[in-house]
């Protein structure tokens, strides 16, 4: 069976697999609830979208009316209790109000930011590709925040932490080296031409001179060329990151490969072990921990044994005595330092 892997996919399976059978193998997918916070991080990747107009100017006319447009949308939220279809756990009736406040501080930012450059040549958009790595093939998928191009290509990735990772954690960071071997493998096929109605005008000569430069590059080299940028909201800044190198990329497709060995074992013993350091804030723990005190197992695969072991609900206290992933196949095992700070 071919799967499509992601960055999250990856994650979830070395981290919980139990979690990537609630994510990825059960069908209906299980409901997930999240916390404020994640909610917070939906709606503000989903209004960025809403700051253009088709041809690349803003939208909102200042920060303010930016900030204030969010009001409407997110009283909706509140009344419905959930976003994008998952249900929200708020801590107290006072927490979606709160957050709203957030909201709004970190659209002022941001607006102040984007104000001064030019508009993204993509926004929001999911991508796929095919690679053939070793005799292998990868099927693999992502949803890009922004794509921008100036003297070339960059991928700017929207996060609303407090604070950027260290420099060594993104140095290895799943997604963006994901994100940049999908793009480059577009590049190369001209498939940015079936985008075209979503470029802004004011941006396609950007885009033709970037693409012009890519002329006689394979797609180990695009992907290495690409810029790489955090985008830290709540701050309104930048952090550049470190562009990928082919080494990084043959890391990936071998941790891949590990995680399709795991997917496969899974699947065959129909065991998905729980890995109850990562329960803290994992969306599924309800349903997880009713199908275990319940033994409503049986419903969802007709074999009570598809869990190793049963779930308890547990409190991390120290984030840092998580255990390190181990990747047998990596060669220099620098992904498995960035699985637990993916958001």
């Amino acid at each position: 069976m071919t799967m499509l892997w992601s960055a999250h996919k990856i994650k979830y399976i070395l981290q919980c697999p139990r979690k990537f059978f609630y994510k990825s193998v059960m069908r209906p997918r299980a409901k997930e609830v999240i916390p404020a916070h994640f909610a917070r991080g939906n709606f503000l990747h989903q209004w960025m979208k809403k700051m253009y107009n088709k041809d690349g100017t803003l939208k909102y006319k200042s920060a303010d009316s930016y900030a204030n447009s969010v009001k409407g949308p997110w009283k909706q939220i509140i009344e419905q209790g959930e976003i994008q279809g998952q249900k929200i756990n708020w801590r107290d009736e006072s927490q979606p109000y709160v957050i709203r406040d957030q909201i709004m501080k970190t659209l002022r930012k941001v607006y102040e930011l984007y104000s001064n450059q030019l508009p993204p040549l993509i926004i929001e958009e999911r991508f796929k590709s095919e690679f053939e790595f070793g005799n292998e093939i990868f099927n693999l998928t992502g949803q890009v925040d922004e794509i921008r191009v100036d003297n070339g290509f960059a991928i700017r990735d929207h996060k609303t932490k407090e604070r950027a990772p260290r420099k060594e954690v993104l140095d290895y960071d799943l997604q963006f080296t994901f994100y940049p071997l999908i793009i480059a493998s577009l590049i190369k096929s001209n498939s940015f031409d079936s985008l075209s109605s979503k470029i802004p005008k004011i941006l396609k000569g950007n885009l033709k001179s970037a693409l012009e430069k890519t002329k006689n590059m394979n797609v180990i080299e695009i992907a290495s060329d690409i810029s790489l940028e955090y985008h830290l909201m709540s701050k309104g800044e930048i952090v550049n990151v470190s562009k990928r190198t082919p080494e990084h990329f043959y890391e990936l497709f071998d941790t891949i490969s590990y995680a399709k060995e795991l997917n496969e074992k899974y699947r065959r013993e129909n065991k998905w072990p729980v890995n109850r350091f990562s329960c803290n804030e994992c969306t599924y723990i309800e349903r997880c921990y009713e199908d275990s005190q319940n033994n409503k197992l049986e419903e969802i695969t007709k074999q009570s044994e598809i869990f190793s072991k049963p779930c308890m609900p547990v409190k991390i206290i120290n984030k840092n005595k998580t255990e390190r992933i181990k990747f047998p196949k990596a060669k220099k095992k620098k992904l498995e330092q960035s699985v637990l700070n993916l958001d």
